[in-house]
C-alpha cells in the first residue's frame, strides 16, 4: 500500500493555487510527507512563428513575472515548514512533463484542482488522475480543509480495501477522525416493480448486505461506520453524494486498479461522474501499488 510520503502538486498559475496550497500544508501537517515537489509546466509556444519578435519577448515577460508570483507564493504558505519542498518551473506537454516527474520521483500521491468556477478546464487533472498508477487527490475550489468526516465508498473489494487502509492512515493521526463506509444495494430488477413484494426484498436484500459489510470490516478491525443506500431514482454517484453531505464529509476515498482495469466504483458512469458532481468535496483516487 503506497504510504503518500512523496508528492507532487500540480499548479498552474491561476487563481486556484491559492486554494491548492492551503489544502496541501493542512494535509501536510496531517501525514507529514518526506517531500513535496510543486511543479507548474508551461506549454510550449508553437505559434512563436507567426508573431514579431517584441510580441512573443511581451509574452515570456509575462510569463515569467506569473512564475515569479507562482513562487512567492509557495514560499509564503510553505517557508516556516519542516516538510522538505522543491518547486519545478518546467516547459512542454503539461501532462508528459508532471507524469515523468511522477515516475522519476517515485511520487505517490499527486494533488490537483477539480476546477468549476475559476480559469482552465481541469482536463489536465482528469487525465493524470485517469491514467497515472498513483495515488491521485483532487481539491475543490475554495475549501477550507478540515479533516473529521471521511466518506470511503465500497464494494468490498480488494480496491475499496485500499481506499480504507488510507482513511485508517488518516485516522492514526488524527484520533477523532470519523471514517464511514458507503455502499449502495440493488434489489433485483425483476422486484423492483413489484409493489406488493419490493420493501420484502428491499429488507432481504439490505439484511445481506449488512452481513457481507459486518464480515468485510472484519479484516480492519471494524473500523468504519456502514452506510447503506438504494434507489431507483438516483444514480450511485447521487447516492454517494447525498451520503457525503448527510455525513458532513470532508474527504471521499475511492479505490482503482489505475490503467490496468477498472473496478466497479471507478467506471466511466461512477468515479468520473463523481469527481464531475463533487464540486464541494475532495476525492482521493486510490491506486494498488504494482
Amino acid at each position: 500500500m503506497k504510504k503518500n510520503e512523496k508528492w507532487i502538486v500540480a499548479l498552474d498559475v491561476s487563481p486556484m493555487d491559492s486554494d491548492i496550497l492551503r489544502y496541501t500544508r493542512s494535509l501536510s501537517e496531517v501525514l507529514h510527507p518526506k517531500e513535496i515537489v510543486f511543479v507548474n509546466v508551461m506549454e510550449e509556444d508553437h505559434s512563436s512563428a507567426y508573431i514579431s519578435n517584441e510580441l512573443m519577448d511581451y509574452q515570456m515577460v509575462m510569463a515569467e513575472e506569473k512564475r515569479l508570483v507562482l513562487r512567492s507564493k509557495i514560499d509564503s504558505v510553505f517557508g516556516g515548514q519542516k516538510v522538505p519542498y522543491e518547486v519545478h518551473l518546467l516547459e512542454g506537454d503539461p501532462f508528459s512533463e508532471i507524469a515523468d516527474l511522477a515516475e522519476r520521483r517515485n511520487s505517490d500521491l499527486i494533488i490537483a484542482g477539480n476546477k468549476h468556477q475559476t480559469s482552465g478546464s481541469g482536463v489536465l487533472s482528469d487525465r493524470l488522475s485517469k491514467i497515472l498508477e498513483t495515488n491521485f487527490l483532487l481539491v475543490p475550489e475554495a475549501f477550507s480543509a478540515k479533516f473529521e468526516n471521511v466518506l470511503v465508498s465500497s464494494d468490498f473489494s480488494e480496491y475499496s480495501g485500499l481506499a480504507l487502509y488510507q482513511a485508517i492512515q488518516l485516522r492514526n493521526e488524527l484520533e477523532d477522525l470519523n471514517i464511514h463506509v458507503f455502499n449502495s444495494f440493488e434489489v433485483p430488477v425483476e422486484y423492483s416493480k413489484d409493489q406488493d413484494n419490493y420493501e420484502v426484498f428491499k429488507n432481504i436484500v439490505e439484511s445481506n448486505t449488512e452481513k457481507i459489510m459486518d464480515q468485510w470490516l472484519k479484516d480492519f478491525e471494524h473500523t468504519g461506520v456502514p452506510v447503506l443506500t438504494t434507489s431507483e431514482d438516483k444514480t450511485v454517484t447521487q447516492q454517494l453524494l447525498d451520503a457525503a453531505v448527510d455525513k458532513d464529509t470532508d474527504l471521499i476515498i475511492i479505490g482503482s486498479r489505475g490503467r490496468r482495469g477498472e473496478s466497479k466504483l471507478y467506471s466511466e458512469s461512477h468515479t468520473w461522474s463523481l469527481v464531475q458532481q463533487s464540486s464541494e468535496i475532495p476525492i482521493m483516487i486510490v491506486k494498488k501499488s504494482l
